[in-house]
């Protein structure tokens, strides 16, 4: 999942449908996969607030990582 091209706008919506996936391994990769979309990954919101309540500890933390990254991308002061 994360070496799919952060720029392919179309893949967010298909990465955050695997959120939903009953093995949390997948769900974990896809939301390290939207986190490296940054802002983009903005359409994905909804998706990753509700993984970050996700009964898997892994996925919850994955999905909050997420959350920050994007935050972060989302600021200029916030950029490396």
């Amino acid at each position: 999942l994360a070496s799919i091209h952060a720029g392919d706008q179309r893949a967010v919506g298909a990465i955050a449908s695997l959120l939903k996936d009953p093995d949390p391994g997948v769900r974990v990769a896809a939301a390290k996969a939207l986190a490296t979309f940054g802002p983009r990954a903005k359409p994905a919101l909804a998706e990753l607030t509700q993984s970050a309540a996700d009964d898997d500890a892994s996925v919850r933390a994955a999905a909050k990582e997420a959350l920050a990254e994007i935050d972060r991308w989302s600021h200029p002061e916030g950029r490396r």
